[in-house]
C-alpha cells in the first residue's frame, strides 16, 4: 500500500495515512491546501514541490499515494505534471486545482484520470475529493480501475464515475 498505514483502534474509524504530493509554484496556495489537508487529515504526510521537475523529483523519492497539482505554472503545466506522474504511477488519485475552469482544460484533467477542483479550493470541496480517494483503498498497484477518473460535481467536488456506459 505504499506510503498508507492503517492508524487508529478498535474503537475508531481506522483511516489509512497518505503522502500527499502538493505541487503549486505559489508558496502561499501551498500553504493553504497545507493548512486545509491539516484540517482534514492531520495524520496525512504533505510533501510540497513548487514546479513540474520539483514534483517528478518527490515521486521519484518517496511513495506518494495522492497528487494535488496547480494548472497554472512557470514551465510544463499542471496537465503536463500529472501526465508524468501518472505515467510513473498510474493508479495514484490526483487532482488538478485551478481557477481556470475551461471545459477543454477540465476535460483534459479526466482524461488524465485526474479530478478537477477549482480555485480557491474549499475545504468542502478537498474534503468530498479526500473521501472519494480513501473510498478507493484499493493499493493503486491492484486497482483494477487505475486510472478511473475522479469527476466532479458542479461544486468542485470529485467523484468516482458511473460504472454504466
Amino acid at each position: 500500500m505504499a506510503g498508507r498505514t492503517r492508524l487508529g483502534s478498535r474503537n475508531e474509524d481506522v483511516r489509512m495515512s497518505y503522502k500527499v504530493l502538493v505541487v503549486d509554484d505559489s508558496k502561499l496556495a501551498r500553504m493553504s491546501i497545507a493548512r486545509l489537508l491539516g484540517t482534514l487529515r492531520p495524520e496525512w504526510t504533505r510533501i510540497e514541490a513548487a514546479n513540474a521537475a520539483e514534483a517528478l523529483a518527490r515521486q521519484a523519492q518517496e511513495n506518494i499515494d495522492l497528487a494535488l497539482v496547480d494548472f497554472n505554472m512557470p514551465g510544463p503545466d499542471g496537465l503536463s505534471v500529472a501526465a508524468d506522474l501518472h505515467a510513473f504511477n498510474p493508479g495514484m488519485p490526483m487532482a488538478i486545482v485551478s481557477a481556470n475552469n475551461q471545459d477543454e482544460i477540465v476535460a483534459r484533467a479526466h482524461a488524465l484520470g485526474a479530478a478537477f477542483l477549482s480555485k480557491p479550493l474549499t475545504q468542502q470541496a478537498l474534503a468530498e475529493f479526500l473521501a472519494v480517494v480513501e473510498a478507493r483503498q484499493v493499493p493503486a498497484a491492484t486497482s483494477s480501475h487505475p486510472s478511473a477518473p475522479l469527476n466532479c460535481s458542479p461544486s468542485g467536488a470529485a467523484s468516482l464515475p458511473s460504472s454504466s456506459g
